[in-house]
């Protein structure tokens, strides 16, 4: 029996997960210019901590859209390089 995902529920198609990968870059980026900063004050901490839980969930949600597409053909050499 051949499993199928509905895979639309995360992301429509490849382009959006594309544009998801590259915004997580750059939240990525800010992050690390705030590590510095988060323990000044408690309004730096809050958007610090703000910012790496989403940066989490979407990395989470990034990981499984192409993780799903190798469960379900492991020959899709495309999604092994997501």
């Amino acid at each position: 029996m051949r499993t199928e995902w509905n895979l639309k529920c995360l992301y429509e198609d490849e382009k959006s997960w594309e544009k998801d990968y590259n915004f997580c870059e750059k939240m990525i980026q800010k992050l690390d210019l705030l590590k510095n900063e988060f323990i000044d004050n408690i309004k730096k901490f809050r958007e610090f901590i703000t910012l790496k839980i989403s940066i989490i969930v979407l990395i989470e949600k990034l990981y499984c859209y192409s993780r799903r597409h190798l469960d379900i053909d492991s020959t899709l050499q495309e999604y092994s390089k997501l």
